[in-house]
């Protein structure tokens, strides 16, 4: 019995930290999003904890198929993979996926994420104000699954 109960305290050890998003929530892709609105610059107000997140973003040169993502100094093509989601990147293994979780009808304000919990940001068009659409959005993320207490201020 007692080698059994040092076992299971010893793989209690290796387990992993929970994630910043609970897998077992469903999640969702807003049916609002228009890439044409969504150009433009953001400022990325809150991130996930420990996880690098760029200060700024601009969107541009917006077709029907996607868009460039510029991000810290390096533009990204973003091919849309459907309503709300698009994919990061071009070579196999460099690839991010992005689903824009919620956006205010002033395309203001936005939460985007992904299933696996890789990528949490709220984006704002303002590097300040707006305290009612930022809740809104930590809301939204919070509703996916995402732990609210990991989004975190990110500064430039």
């Amino acid at each position: 019995m007692r080698i059994w109960l040092v076992a299971l305290l010893l793989g209690a050890c290796t387990l992993q930290p929970p994630g910043a998003r609970d897998p077992e929530v469903p999640i969702g892709a807003t049916t609002r999003f228009e890439p044409a609105r969504f150009a433009g610059t953001w400022v990325v107000r809150q991130g996930l904890a420990g996880q690098p997140a760029p200060g700024a973003l601009q969107v541009s040169e917006v077709d029907p198929a996607g868009f460039t993502w510029r991000e810290d100094g390096r533009d990204l093509p973003a091919r849309i993979t459907g309503t709300g989601r698009f994919t990061l990147g071009a070579g196999p293994g460099s690839k991010r996926e992005v689903w824009v979780l919620w956006i205010d009808d002033g395309f203001r304000t936005a939460a985007l994420g992904n299933p696996d919990g890789s990528l949490g940001l709220i984006l704002d068009r303002q590097p300040a104000g707006g305290e009612d659409r930022i809740a809104a959005a930590r809301a939204i993320m919070e509703f996916n699954g995402y732990d609210p207490a990991k989004l975190v201020d990110v500064t430039e």
